[in-house]
């Protein structure tokens, strides 16, 4: 018996053509060696824990880091804002647009019950003539000077927008003081009314001046009303065309509100004389005054200058008025710009002997300044007369009135307009909000629109302290207030 043999064996065929082909067979060990082919080994529990964990910790870092860290960087941020009390101030229910004056009426002259009887039927006189609620004027009476023991009526405690003086006559007529916020009325006996009268001359024709005197600046401010985002109900009614128009003449007029105005006095002469003008004292005398009396309502800085041969930018010895808009030589002319921020107005005078076609040597520029025209400049107080009133229009004082009554009712409406401004601009911000959901709020838009809503309501206190500001009362040298008020260069 032979043992078998690992050499491989020949196999014989046949090809096609007859001829014998030799095959080699694989030996049996060689499949016997594919088969047992090795296998990793097998992974021990605490490997497969940790390919686990590995996993689980790659998708825990995506979505608790990795997300969180996505939509922050990529969100929009928007900070919350009171919208709610934004949209009450802009719809006028935080703050309703109601302006009161007191108005104190002193009859020592009359027993107490005819003066509050007299009280009575003028108020009621009042109430009937006034058709705009957001602005009415409450009587009360002052104390009797000859009868301390008379308590006053409710509200004297308030400073009075007005003091009513009656005065016994021969005939009824009223005077307005040029220098007070004070209005003499005489009246004689017998227009008195009696206890049982519901009406009387008396009381009618206080209630007809009162009205007149104050017609312009209720005016003024139905015409804010009506210009800002005030519900309709607290809207005034429909001016006129007449005094629509002359109130969009006086917002084209005055100059936008500023905390700060820069005024600059210039001197502009064709030739080398003069060098020199009396300036400083002319604004110590004129409109120092003047400045500080607006000192409740803005700031003012003050510069001057000389300019020698200074041509205007229009020639002839009478100016038309389409001329008067082409005279300042802007080009050549060395004005101040605004300053600091803040808007200069120019006042100059041109030494010559132009005049404006008509009569008058004298023009206000809206919004920009005023211009006089003097062959000497010796005396500047006709220039810096000139200059108050000029200034005084720009700055939105009413035209009619005395000038503490015209400062007083600048000093409400300023403050009803910059109240309604803001509550407008709020209420602009509250739906642009709304209305843009996609747009960005940073925290200092949040942060100033809580700080406007807190401002706003000091605004509101402020400008119920306004109302009746003493410092108004005392303006200072009567002669001048005369003058500036009234006195003009033709």
């Amino acid at each position: 018996m032979s043992a078998p043999s690992n050499s491989p064996e020949l196999l014989h065929s046949e090809r096609k053509d007859g001829g014998v082909q030799l095959e080699h067979s694989a030996p049996a060990t060689a499949v016997n060696v594919a088969k047992a082919k090795k296998e990793p080994p097998p992974e021990k529990p605490e490997q497969i824990r940790m390919r686990s964990f590995v996993l689980l910790s790659f998708w825990a870092i995506i979505i608790f880091l990795g997300l969180p860290i996505w939509w922050r960087t990529t969100a929009i941020y928007r900070a919350n804002l009171p919208l709610d009390q934004m949209m009450d101030w802009a719809d006028g229910k935080a703050c309703r647009p109601v302006f009161p004056l007191q108005i104190s009426i002193q009859a020592d002259s009359l027993q107490d019950n005819e003066a509050q009887h007299l009280l009575r039927t003028t108020q009621h006189a009042l109430d009937d003539l006034n058709d705009f609620s957001a602005h009415h004027l409450r009587l009360q009476l002052s104390p009797n000077s000859s009868t301390p023991d008379i308590l006053p009526t409710e509200g004297t405690d308030e400073e009075a927008a007005l003091t009513i003086r009656l005065i016994p006559g021969s005939s009824m007529a009223a005077d307005l003081q040029p220098y007070s916020p004070t209005l003499d009325i005489t009246y004689t006996p017998s227009q008195v009314p009696s206890s049982s009268s519901s009406s009387s001359t008396l009381a009618t024709y206080i209630a007809n001046t009162l009205r007149t005197i104050f017609a312009e600046e209720q005016a003024m401010i139905a015409y804010l009303l009506s210009h800002s985002s005030a519900p309709p109900e607290r809207s005034p009614k429909a001016l006129s065309p007449s005094v629509a128009e002359s109130l969009s003449k006086w917002t084209t007029r005055s100059m936008k509100y500023s905390r700060t105005y820069h005024l600059t006095f210039s001197l502009f002469t064709p030739t080398s004389n003069p060098s020199s003008w009396a300036i400083e004292s002319a604004l110590e005398e004129y409109m120092k005054p003047l400045l500080e009396s607006f000192s409740a309502i803005s700031n003012f800085t003050i510069d001057t200058q000389v300019q020698l041969y200074a041509t205007p930018g229009v020639s002839g010895s009478v100016l038309k008025k389409e001329d008067l808009s082409g005279f300042i030589n802007a080009a050549e002319w060395p004005l101040s710009p605004s300053i600091g921020g803040a808007p200069t107005v120019n006042f100059i005078v041109y030494v010559g002997d132009m005049e404006v076609e008509g009569g008058g040597k004298s023009w206000l520029i809206p919004q920009w300044g005023g211009v006089v025209i003097q062959s000497d400049v010796e005396d500047l107080r006709p220039a810096m007369l000139t200059f108050s009133n000029q200034l005084i229009s720009l700055l939105g004082a009413p035209e009619s009135g005395s000038l503490p009554l015209r400062l007083m009712t600048l000093v409400r409406v300023r403050s009803a307009g910059l109240l309604l401004k803001a509550s407008g601009t709020l209420g602009s911000l509250a739906r642009l909000t709304l209305a843009l959901p996609s747009i960005s709020i940073p925290r200092s838009v949040a942060e100033g629109g809580k700080e406007g809503l807190e401002n706003a309501r000091i605004a509101e206190e402020a400008a119920e302290k306004a109302f009746f500001e003493k410092s108004f009362v005392s303006m200072g040298d009567p002669d001048w207030m005369i003058h500036a008020a009234l006195e003009s260069i033709g």
